[in-house]
């Protein structure tokens, strides 16, 4: 499983695919529950269930800088990494399958643990108290990112993606 840095503000941290994923799964689902939510916040959504579950190894980009432009943005995606995280502690020791039917590579019986360490390093991260890894090494541009989501989306490998975007400029 490949890692993926997740960035907001100018700060972020390193953290394997599989944790951003979950993590990203669990607040669509939140999202999908929000009666009447705002278009931006759908289209936040959009994005990242792609992110959650087209299983791209390394490159996990939620784009929280794009979709979370003001406070009150910021605010709401606390109140649903708040509930996602109740509803994550509700199921005791392990998440069953049933949590993130939609992820792939997820077969239940993960330790809940290990996730809520992940949502205690978003939950930092959204309010801009985590600073770390200075140097996060080579990050794609959105045009980019997109394009080997769509690569993906057609059938194609994680390497045949990337060869696709570096044949084709990137």
């Amino acid at each position: 499983m490949g890692r993926s840095y997740i960035d907001f503000g100018g700060q972020g941290f390193w953290t394997r695919d599989g944790y951003a994923e979950l993590w990203l799964y669990l607040i669509c689902v939140e999202i999908e529950a929000t009666p009447s939510a705002p278009l931006w916040l759908r289209h936040a959504r959009e994005r990242w269930y792609i992110e959650a579950t087209a299983g791209i190894g390394g490159c996990i980009s939620p784009m929280f800088d794009s979709h979370l432009t003001d406070d009150e943005r910021v605010r709401v995606v606390l109140g649903l990494h708040d509930e996602a995280r109740r509803r994550v502690e509700s199921y005791g020791e392990v998440l069953p399958r049933e949590v993130a039917e939609g992820i792939p590579w997820f077969s239940g019986n993960y330790p809940t643990a290990h996730l809520l360490t992940q949502f205690d390093l978003f939950d930092r991260l959204l309010r801009r108290e985590y600073i770390v890894d200075d140097e996060p090494g080579p990050t794609l541009t959105q045009d980019e990112h997109d394009r080997i989501h769509r690569y993906v989306q057609q059938g194609k490998t994680l390497t045949e993606a990337l060869a696709l975007l570096q044949a084709n400029g990137s």
